[in-house]
């Protein structure tokens, strides 16, 4: 029913009701629309001085010559480890004591962790947010720098929503599929394939420069499949708690397996 229908002078007083209800609505579908686009760009200004503070670390000692480290690919490797390791821990540490008893929401982290059915997602999340994406976004900052990595990272929509359509069926709108056709337009011309390839077997450049280009991509996919299992648990989880569950989880894994794991490989 629609709004001039419902102002009619003959209303009733479950009419007028109605109608409030529904100013309130179109209100409430404003505001999410206003603060949506608002939180999306900050996001993305965080994300981008996140890349920038990110590359400043690959230009201090001992990233910056690696003398500490195994020469070659296995240094870089090494080094790369150590940056995604260091964050995903601290990250979680800082975010479980600042944002979760600031936000009260401690009790949702322990029970999302105890409850198997819920712990299981979040365990698989980190397992390809940390040691893929983020290992990955390292690697491209590294050998290319961070205006690549950074960009590289926009196709995590195009994967995440491949992926979920995949998976469980996620609906793609008309409009969800020309902006996932803008993206990969927008992401060829970025990653610049004829530029890219001569880079490559450019004798002059890096060996292992494709390197850098493989982690761009791997960045986006495994940034991509996190979101997509976020969307399996969204519903049975706070969002909040979430987060922290997500890190803690990514954190104990580095401390228990990969750590070990490049012990014995490094």
């Amino acid at each position: 029913m629609g709004l001039d229908r419902l102002m009619d002078p003959k209303d009733t007083r479950g009419r007028n009701t109605e109608l409030a209800l529904m100013q309130k609505v179109e209100q409430e579908n404003t505001n999410r629309v206003k603060w949506g686009y608002i939180w999306a760009l900050l996001a993305a200004l965080m994300w981008g001085l996140g890349y920038v503070a990110l590359t400043t670390i690959w230009s201090i000692t001992p990233f910056k010559e690696m003398t500490i480290f195994p020469e070659g690919v296995a240094g870089f490797f090494l080094a790369a480890l150590i940056m995604t390791s260091a964050l995903s821990i601290v990250y979680a540490v800082v975010l479980t004591f600042y944002w979760g008893v600031g936000t009260g929401k401690i009790k949702e982290v322990k029970r999302n962790v105890t409850n198997v059915r819920i712990s299981k997602w979040y365990l698989l999340a980190a397992a390809v947010g940390g040691p893929i994406a983020i290992f990955g976004g390292n690697l491209a900052l590294g050998y290319i720098g961070s205006t690549f990595a950074a960009s590289a990272a926009l196709m995590t929509a195009v994967f995440g929503a491949i992926i979920a359509r995949l998976w469980y069926g996620e609906n793609i709108s008309r409009k969800g599929w020309i902006g996932i056709g803008l993206i990969i337009a927008g992401g060829l011309l970025i990653w610049n394939p004829i530029n890219m390839y001569n880079e490559i077997m450019n004798p002059a450049a890096s060996e292992s420069v494709w390197i850098g280009y493989l982690g761009g991509l791997i960045s986006g996919f495994g940034w991509g499949l996190e979101g997509a299992i976020a969307g399996r648990i969204q519903d049975l989880t706070d969002a909040d708690a979430g987060v922290n569950t997500r890190l803690i989880a990514e954190g104990l894994l580095w401390i228990l397996i990969f750590w070990p794991v490049m012990m014995l490989i490094f």
